[in-house]
């Protein structure tokens, strides 16, 4: 087995519980969206409880886009293709091939796939086993201009051994990635850093207060004032945290993880597009399916009837 590809072209939430069901790691999981509209995600899951790190590799088609989101662990991107751009912290900036980017736990990232889309590996390594081996968690944004050797020969390594079935494979991969963690720690003289403009940490976790809110509640008539009192804040203080971090309106975000329910929900082919667009938290048809089309990039209907 060689790697877990995420075709990443679609508006619908990726978690890599959402594999093949199996527990097993296959190069041939996949996750097949529609092209030209936002997809984003949260959280991994680890399968293995006891093996710190999960890797697929992200197929980003031009015209898509990761939304702002972040993960309670941290994450690195080995850019193996392409010129994505991506916005950390305070910053935006177009990476190229070879780059490898740090993410803290807990920081929201924005990913574009640049002119002619992009791929690059992902790798995620839970914050208790980067602190058990002193490593930071919550040191911001880090950008490598290149991949040293000894991180890349440590990460082909341990992409290798977490796809096998290998003896003593959780003790090799867990090893690997102490090798690869401290490469890229090592590497200070080659890096940049990302915050170069420091967000006040309760911009942040005002933002993070409202996507939480919005997630949990989107199927329900939900307006700003609603995040707003959720978040504990005023509705312009809201806005302006919201758009500042994210780059997004309050309501294109909450429109954006309804479509992404209903996509889901159309593609099981079990409700009709009414009933889906109800169900969703969408008040009528009419702007459901102008919401849904500039989101997916097709109609209701058209994703009903051929489950894509």
């Amino acid at each position: 087995m060689d790697d877990c590809c995420v075709n990443v072209c679609r508006a619908c939430e990726y978690d890599c519980k959402a594999s093949n069901n199996t527990g097993k790691r296959d190069e041939n999981d996949k996750f097949p969206q529609p092209k030209n509209a936002p997809y984003g995600y949260f959280e991994a899951v680890f399968k293995d409880k006891i093996l710190p790190v999960h890797i697929h590799k992200d197929i980003l088609p031009e015209g898509s886009e990761i939304i702002p989101h972040w993960h309670n662990h941290l994450e690195f991107l080995y850019i193996v293709k392409g010129n994505p751009i991506i916005t950390a912290g305070a910053s935006c900036f177009t990476a190229c091939e070879g780059m490898i980017i740090s993410f803290a736990s807990g920081e929201i990232h924005h990913i574009l796939p640049g002119e002619s889309g992009s791929e690059y590996y992902c790798i995620q390594i839970t914050d208790e086993f980067a602190r058990d081996n002193s490593f930071p968690t919550d040191s911001g944004s880090i950008v490598l201009c290149c991949f040293s050797e000894y991180s890349k020969r440590a990460f082909e390594e341990m992409k290798r051994e977490y796809f096998a079935d290998s003896a003593y494979r959780i003790a090799a991969v867990r090893a690997l990635g102490v090798q690869f963690m401290l490469g890229i720690y090592r590497s200070d003289s080659a890096s940049l850093p990302v915050n170069t403009i420091k967000r006040m940490p309760a911009t942040v976790e005002i933002t993070k207060c409202a996507m939480k809110h919005i997630k949990e509640h989107y199927f329900e008539q939900i307006s700003t004032e609603d995040v707003a009192k959720a978040a504990g804040v005023s509705i312009y203080h809201l806005c302006r945290c919201f758009k500042e971090v994210t780059g997004m309106t309050v309501i294109r975000y909450i429109n954006y993880i309804r479509c992404c329910a209903a996509r889901a929900m159309l593609m099981k082919g079990e409700r009709t597009v009414s009933e889906t667009a109800r169900e969703c938290g969408f008040s009528g048809l009419s702007y459901f399916t102008k919401t849904y089309a500039s989101f997916i990039g097709c109609t209701p209907m058209q994703t009903l009837k051929n489950g894509e």
